[in-house]
């Protein structure tokens, strides 16, 4: 009984969005207390459900969560639509019409890429794997678009989780990742919020957009505070390709006797040691000495983990 409960409380939130205690302990007969019990055990299972308290509050759930593409296939979803438009009204008033509305309302969701347009410029903003993260691109741009403020669960590079409410202004694309630059409200100035690393988002209240100045965004904080090194690379023909579209094609140079080489001035970091590994023995530093040292430190220590 619990969990048919758990199930159909799941289903409401995916279908309205956002709900309350007493409306869900008056559907199903139970004590608000054990409303919110459920809503923790849904908390514990990795739903996204998120409760807040006073005028205006209730429970919700993110809005780029869904149920997986698996609950219900193309042609049953075609099938149900159809059945349901040829209902009388007598059997719309029954409880199980009501009970598969909200189901299918909950399983259904564009599938599509989303796609931004802007005079002769289109971006596709899907990842190779899309579950979930099309949806959390449409909202920000949603967002954006519609001068709405989003709470988002974000997950920092230090591994530390926050759950943030930011004013998003623009969808930025650096070096193959997509930003978010938004107006944070916790930290009371604007930062950048990679949208890989958003757990969950939902819209929340409007806001007033901020005057922002693209020169003014800090696209090379990180280079100027990072370290620097003058970086030589032997290349395999194999990922020539490749390594012009990390490094452009002006830093790398094939020389008379064949040889491919790649050089550049690079910030040292662990980005960098990750992105040359991940040519195997197709990329293979020429200089500095400690670049190569480290780049054979992480070598020995992935050996070990499959030793």
């Amino acid at each position: 009984m619990k969990y048919t409960i758990m199930l159909k409380m799941l289903f409401m939130l995916l279908a309205k969005k956002r709900i309350t205690a007493k409306e869900v302990a008056e559907k199903f007969d139970i004590s608000v207390r054990s409303v919110y019990r459920y809503v923790d055990e849904l908390s514990f299972a990795h739903v996204p459900v998120m409760t807040e308290r006073g005028s205006g509050g209730g429970i919700s759930i993110s809005e780029t969560f869904k149920i997986p593409s698996s609950f219900l296939t193309k042609e049953e979803f075609s099938t149900l639509i159809e059945l349901l438009n040829g209902v009388s009204p007598q059997l719309k008033k029954a409880k199980v019409f009501e009970s598969m509305t909200e189901k299918l309302l909950a399983a259904k969701s564009p599938r599509d890429v989303k796609l931004l347009g802007s005079s002769s410029l289109i971006i596709d903003g899907s990842g190779w794997n899309d579950y979930g993260y099309n949806e959390k691109f449409s909202l920000i741009s949603k967002a954006i678009n519609e001068t709405v403020a989003v709470k988002i669960s974000y997950h920092d590079r230090n591994g530390e989780t926050s759950v943030r409410e930011i004013e998003p202004h623009v969808i930025v694309l650096k070096h193959g990742v997509w930003y978010v630059y938004a107006y944070c409200r916790n930290k009371n100035a604007f930062r950048f919020f990679k949208i890989g690393r958003i757990e969950y988002a939902r819209l929340t209240s409007p806001f007033m957009r901020r005057d922002i100045v693209a020169e003014d965004l800090p696209f090379d904080s990180w280079f100027k505070t990072a370290e620097k090194v003058d970086v030589e690379l032997s290349i395999d023909r194999s990922v020539k390709s490749d390594v012009e579209e990390w490094l452009g094609v002006e830093n790398v140079t094939e020389i008379p006797s064949g040889n491919i080489t790649a050089t550049c001035r690079l910030p040292y970091d662990k980005s960098l040691i990750s992105e040359i590994m991940k040519y195997g023995n197709a990329v293979k530093v020429v200089r500095p000495e400690k670049l190569k040292k480290d780049i054979l430190k992480n070598a020995e220590q992935l050996v070990g983990l499959y030793s």
